[in-house]
């Protein structure tokens, strides 16, 4: 009888001749790689915590943002109004998400280091396939994006504070860059702005007046009132 090949020791032997013979002369570059790999999830995962934190600011935080004196809750606030609070957001988004794409990418690129050194991947492409783009991607989203913005969500002054003497120490070194990425956006408003057919609450009203009989004056009235609620 011959053996069955999805025996489980069968199976492990398989698996384990993908790992490269001579991994272990490679182990002092899968320690660095390993090492900078976990920094660099850190890495991702403060800024999209900070992502998360700086935007979701609400009025009792800033008051208590106002009361604190220190340099950190001050340095928050500048950050998200000067010098005004729609310029303050448009540098403070594209800071945090240019270096959030700088390490995403890095990190993708030492993990495929990693799994070079590692593993023999050349004769196993679907092998491949799954641990670099899928499995990497997975922990990636899970570590660097989604526990870290759940987590922000509750702690938002907390994580702003520890971020904000970083953020504005990086704004400040990539001010080119970010000034580049705020004007591209500009002009992309600009182009909605002017394909955007803006309807005014007058105009909205005399629409709901000029509407058919079918409509009550009880009707009427609630929709205008929520025509007028936005004033």
């Amino acid at each position: 009888m011959e053996d069955d090949p999805f025996q489980p020791t069968i199976f492990l032997t398989s698996l384990l001749s993908i790992v490269r013979a001579d991994w272990m002369d490679n182990i002092s570059s899968l320690i660095i790689l390993g090492i900078l790999m976990i920094v660099l999830i850190l890495l991702s995962a403060l800024f999209s915590a900070s992502e998360n934190a700086f935007f979701s600011l609400g009025p009792n935080n800033l008051v208590e943002l106002n009361d604190d004196n220190s340099l950190t809750s001050q340095t928050v606030l500048n950050l998200i109004n000067d010098p005004n609070r729609h310029v303050a957001s448009r540098n403070l988004l594209g800071t945090i998400l240019l270096f959030n794409n700088f390490v995403n990418i890095s990190l993708v690129i030492l993990s495929s280091l990693f799994l070079d050194n590692l593993l023999a991947l050349e004769s196993f492409p679907v092998v491949a396939f799954f641990l670099q783009v899928v499995l990497i991607t997975f922990i990636l989203v899970l570590l660097g994006e989604i526990i870290p913005k759940i987590y922000s969500t509750q702690n938002n002054v907390k994580i702003a504070k520890f971020m904000a003497l970083p953020l504005l120490w990086l704004q400040r070194l990539s001010l080119p860059l970010v000034w580049l990425l705020t004007r591209s956006t500009v002009i992309f408003d600009r182009f909605v702005d002017k394909t955007t057919y803006k309807v005014s609450v007058e105009e909205l009203n005399h629409a709901i007046e000029i509407a058919g009989s079918e409509n009550t004056t009880e009707e009427k009235s609630i929709l205008k009132g929520l025509v007028n609620y936005g004033n």
